[in-house]
């Protein structure tokens, strides 16, 4: 017979043995001892066993008042944040100790650069020509080209 690996099939294995030792009674007088101790393992384990379903269901139950106690913790830290903010003032340095960043204001602001386009060249590639560096905010000025410029039409002077 293998050897019982899960917790329940040693459970399992346990009781059957105990069952046929019970029903050998007669025959095994001496090892009531040991069918003693058996018995007490079996009891334990169950105990164990109904201990640690309890543990599991109990650590559900913590896991979730856990997540509901750090939302309304995070929920109180952004309303006390929020209210430091309007007592002291957005911009007021004495928020960083607070862990909130002052605002600094609007004069950060990149202005836009008008960029002239070589002749003929037109969309992304006179940005790339201008110079302008990748994600630079720019005002693009597109100048007509000669060679596309409209003609004059018909003469309406001769008639």
């Amino acid at each position: 017979m293998p050897t019982p690996r899960s917790l329940g099939e040693v459970i399992v294995d346990v009781e059957s043995l105990l069952a046929a030792m019970e029903l050998n009674a007669e025959q095994l007088p001496n090892l009531d001892a040991d069918k003693a101790e058996l018995q007490a393992l079996l009891t334990e384990l169950k105990q164990l066993a109904s201990q640690r379903e309890n543990f599991k269901a109990d650590k559900l139950v913590v896991t979730q008042k856990l997540k509901v106690s750090r939302q309304r913790a995070q929920d109180a830290l952004s309303n006390l944040r929020a209210q430091l903010k309007g007592k002291l003032g957005t911009r007021n340095q004495k928020l960083q100790e607070f862990g909130v960043a002052p605002n600094k204001g609007a004069g950060g602001r990149k202005k836009k650069v008008p960029v002239a386009a070589p002749e003929g060249v037109v969309g992304i590639q006179a940005v790339q020509a201008a110079g302008a560096l990748p994600g630079t905010p720019v005002a693009l000025v597109v100048v007509p080209s000669p060679a596309f410029a409209p003609s004059p039409g018909p003469d309406k002077t001769q008639s």
